[in-house]
């Protein structure tokens, strides 16, 4: 809906984009096999007590974590209680107890853990919980299930030159957005679809479109009107159909012209839609609901099932209005995705990141006097590929048969950014695409062209403008109103 994170969403796609070959299963009791425990790339090597797995938790000798960790450990036998120091942040906890007391700087916070320390009676070892302990001190945590392995990352020790590495990526715009304030925003898009006709390839199916957009938005609360139309006239005169079929869609094609949906989304993750159109195609299923019903989705639940916490981005994006800190907000991406962490990734992140930086960090841009230019392509790519920056032959292979161009050229007004413009392009046997993207923090026009050979081909025009707003969003639907869940709807057409 805008498109004032473009330029920075560009450099987090270079910066993260890896394919993690494993995902985050519930830990299992595992008696038999050894648990590993990784910490930036390395393991660490037990040599007179071994981790543990206790109630689905890896437990772990406190000393030989939190000296890993360069922590500086204290433990009182008496009270059975210990303390470790690292950098600004303090921790203790004692023997028997889930309590974690962590404090930074003034500020303390208590946490519990999901298995109490406890002291093996067999080689007199006090064990914690490797993630409790890691967490309470800044690290991510993962679980490689693969490997049987606790992974232990500091990303903020990659990531901490990136707001020095990507200065022009991440360059405030002079008028930022800034998300606890209110906006309106309004747009409009236009275009067309070709599809290839399943029965006959020499036929398309022509279907014009258009719509537009009006919205109050602050942070993830938004109210939402939607107007599309599909307009199949040229699809009905392509079709080869009796006069009777043309007379039975009539009705269908009428509807399309006019296609309305509200949207009311709020910072818990629940979302309400209603549509009289889908309601309408959900009776055509069987499912008998009113027109004017609202569809229920709950966020955090579909976000779960991709493998991410739909509060936890929420978080990350409420300290991130006005000038962005970019070494952080990579931080909590990367953090927040530990269900694909495995032995590799601290290896994968630091090679993706240092191709980022080659491609797309400052000494890539050519400045001619306030203007900043990026471009990459084939040429480019492969010129830093040259430099071995440890990608695996099966990545250097796929990169190097990449075609395409991106060009970003940022305009700077007094050490901000005015505005933006983004030009990419890619073509493959599957797909060619061409976008075209320009604006500030607060407007935009997109233009896209997209073909797939022998199966569709689109253009579509959108532009979009926000306003600060002093208006209040309205989250609620009507007192009474029909609520319908949506994912268990279309479960009962299963």
């Amino acid at each position: 809906m805008k498109f004032h994170t473009l330029k920075k969403a560009f450099a987090f796609v270079l910066i993260l984009t890896m394919v993690f070959s494993s995902s985050l299963t519930v830990f299992a009791a595992e008696t038999s096999t050894q648990i590993k425990v990784q910490l930036n790339g390395e393991m660490i090597d037990f040599t007179d007590a071994a981790p543990k797995m206790v109630n689905s938790r890896v437990m772990i000798p406190f000393r030989a974590i939190l000296e890993k960790l360069d922590a500086t450990v204290q433990y009182d036998q008496e009270k059975e209680m210990v303390t470790a120091k690292l950098g600004d942040r303090n921790i203790s906890f004692a023997v028997g107890n889930t309590d974690l007391k962590v404090t930074t700087g003034e500020q303390t916070e208590s946490k519990k853990m999901d298995v109490a320390p406890f002291v093996d009676q067999k080689n007199d070892r006090t064990y914690v919980s490797t993630r409790s302990i890691a967490e309470a001190f800044g690290y991510s945590v993962g679980w490689d299930n693969a490997n049987k392995a606790v992974i232990i990352i500091d990303f903020d020790k990659i990531f901490k030159n990136a707001d020095k590495d990507f200065s022009y990526l991440s360059m405030p715009y002079a008028v930022e957005y800034d998300s606890e304030k209110t906006y309106k925003t309004t747009g409009t898009l236009d275009g067309n679809v070709k599809i290839a006709s399943p029965l006959d390839a020499k036929q398309a199916m022509n279907v014009g479109f258009s719509g537009r957009l009006a919205a109050l938005q602050q942070r993830m609360n938004a109210d939402m009107t939607m107007n599309m139309a599909l307009d199949l006239d040229a699809l009905f005169k392509s079709q080869d159909m009796t006069e009777e079929e043309k007379a039975a869609l009539a009705p269908m094609k009428d509807a399309l012209k006019n296609i309305e949906m509200q949207i009311k989304m709020s910072d818990s993750g629940i979302m309400y839609i209603k549509c009289p159109m889908l309601s309408n195609v959900m009776g055509s299923l069987g499912q008998k609901v009113e027109a004017d019903t609202w569809y229920k989705m709950d966020m955090n639940a579909m976000y779960e099932e991709m493998g991410m916490d739909f509060q936890s981005i929420m978080n990350m994006s409420k300290g991130f209005s006005g000038n962005m800190n970019l070494s952080e907000l990579l931080t909590k991406f990367i953090s927040g995705i530990s269900a694909d962490f495995t032995v590799d990734t601290y290896k994968d992140v630091n090679t993706t990141y240092a191709l980022a930086k080659e491609l797309a960090g400052d000494a890539a841009f050519k400045t001619v006097g306030n203007t900043h230019t990026l471009t990459i392509d084939k040429n480019a790519l492969n010129t830093v590929l040259d430099k071995k920056l440890g990608l695996s032959k099966e990545a250097l292979k796929e990169l190097q048969e990449s075609d395409f161009s991106c060009t970003i050229q940022l305009n700077e007004l007094d050490g901000k950014i005015k505005d933006t413009k983004v030009k990419f392009s890619i073509n493959s046997k599957d797909i060619s695409m061409d976008l075209d993207v320009s604006g500030d923090a607060l407007s935009s026009v997109c233009n896209v062209v997209m073909s797939i050979p022998n199966t569709m081909e689109m253009t579509m025009n959108m532009k979009a403008e926000s306003k600060v707003s002093t208006e209040k969003v309205d989250t609620t639907i009507p007192k009474g109103a029909n609520v319908v869940d949506y994912m268990k709807t279309f479960e009962g057409l299963n």
